[in-house]
């Protein structure tokens, strides 16, 4: 399991299981919720690994109630290359005028991370937000004007300005703002600490609060925020751990 990755636990039972039970992997501890399109008496958790995770033998702990046991795996460097970008250098190196609006931005986001509603409000397999290219992976070093700043936190995908974006799944619009970075941003959250992220658009579709379907029109793409040029950024949280979106196209099949 390369770090940065989605997990995903599923649980097939013989019958239905009225219990409590969670999957518990270092500081992390997520609930088991039932997966009917999979099959009856199947239950699924969700759980991520840290991006630039130490590798080494790794133990996920099953606890419920009259349940109990464990699940081994391995965690394995991911590999992931750097990649070199030249955008404005505001967008670097901030004036000190907007660091206050940064650091806002910073905490509310933070936020919205940390949210957790214990519904599933997805169904089924989750979609790419537009068919398109990948022109970015997960897990790249981000080399901006000469210097390394933070890793590739999601997807980019190809998306000519005004692209239609969608909602990869169900749930509820809990951000849809102008971030210094991020440009016109969309948060979706799906329930259980899964959040999908859209970025740089041009134009929003979508307000704070509104409940939307997988789909659902979020906004319109652009070049908003710091960018090279104008795409679609598309970021996957869970329990407020950045993780590869490619995984997420796995999820209840």
């Amino acid at each position: 399991m390369p770090d940065g990755s989605l997990v995903v636990v599923t649980l097939r039972f013989r019958t239905s299981y009225y219990g409590k039970i969670s999957a518990k992997f270092e500081d992390q501890s997520s609930p088991f919720f039932p997966v009917p399109e999979i099959g009856p008496n199947v239950y699924q958790a969700l759980f991520g690994v840290v991006h630039s995770h130490k590798p080494q033998a790794a133990m996920v702990k099953i606890v419920g109630d009259d349940v109990e046991g464990s699940l081994p795996f391995e965690i394995v460097d991911g590999g992931y290359p750097a990649e070199t970008l030249k955008v404005d250098n505001s967008r670097v190196n901030p004036p000190k005028k907007v660091m206050k609006r940064i650091l806002r931005e910073i905490k509310e986001v933070n936020e919205v991370y940390a949210i957790f509603t214990p519904e599933r409000y997805w169904k089924g397999s989750f979609k790419l937000p537009i068919d398109s290219k990948i022109t970015s992976v997960f897990g790249t070093k981000r080399i901006y004007n000469g210097k390394l700043k933070n890793f590739h936190g999601g997807l980019d995908l190809k998306a000519p300005e005004g692209t239609p974006i969608h909602a990869t799944g169900a749930g509820t619009v809990v951000l849809a703002k102008n971030l210094y970075y991020s440009g016109n941003t969309v948060i979706i959250d799906h329930g259980f600490g899964l959040l999908t992220m859209y970025f740089h658009m041009s134009k929003f579709k979508v307000k704070k609060g509104d409940a939307v379907e997988a789909g659902d029109l979020l906004g319109l793409s652009g070049k908003t925020g710091r960018v090279t040029g104008p795409h679609l950024h598309w970021q996957v949280i869970i329990n407020k751990i950045k993780v590869n979106p490619a995984d997420l196209l796995e999820v209840a099949k």
